[in-house]
């Protein structure tokens, strides 16, 4: 996002905001774009990838666990949108000539495609195979065969 008043020009990305949130005594704004751009997204798609690992490897964390994991996950995922939000409405309603403008960078659109895209794959992610992959057995039974 990019700030011009007649005085001040700024250019800053979610980190360097959340910076400057908290150089300025912002400290709850500052944790919560902190949270919600950072963290939930990283942590949905370690999540995803772990649970998708899970389907081909066998480990000792418990399926409710991650099932709990799996729910945790899509119930936070559409915070990570709150960046979004915050930016667009900035760049609606900072509109005055001269004096004060707010324009957004393409970083945001690379952004909202994560945040998009991490959501359609925790609704794709059906958590039944996980339970399924835990019951499936690897033996074969032995039928005697036949005389021909």
């Amino acid at each position: 996002m990019t700030t011009q008043t007649l005085t001040y020009d700024s250019s800053n990305t979610i980190a360097s905001g959340i910076i400057d949130l908290w150089a300025h005594g912002s400290y709850l704004i500052a944790a919560v774009i902190f949270f919600a751009s950072l963290i939930v997204p990283i942590g949905k798609i370690v999540v995803l990838g772990y649970l998708c690992l899970c389907l081909v490897h066998r480990d000792s964390i418990s399926l409710k666990t991650k099932t709990r994991a799996y729910e945790v996950t899509e119930a936070l995922g559409k915070w990570s949108m709150i960046d979004v939000f915050v930016v667009l409405t900035l760049v609606s309603l900072v509109q005055l000539g001269h004096l004060a403008s707010i324009h957004s960078n393409p970083g945001i659109l690379a952004f909202t495609g994560v945040v998009v895209s991490t959501m359609m794959a925790a609704r794709s992610y059906d958590v039944r195979m996980l339970w399924d992959a835990s019951t499936e057995t690897t033996f074969t039974p032995c039928h005697p065969k036949k005389p021909s």
